[in-house]
């Protein structure tokens, strides 16, 4: 599967939204993150 390089900032920008971190009580540089986003029918993650 390829890639697509993405900066925070493209992903904030993009999403327009910040992301839901996985484990709430893990430091974020040990976490992992989603970006979700739903208008209307669509839904992206």
């Amino acid at each position: 599967m390829n890639k697509i390089p993405a900066e925070e900032l493209d992903l904030l920008t993009f999403f327009e939204c910040e992301p839901k971190l996985r484990d709430e009580d893990v430091p974020w540089v040990y976490n992992d993150a989603a970006y979700e986003f739903s208008l209307n029918e669509i839904s992206l993650s």
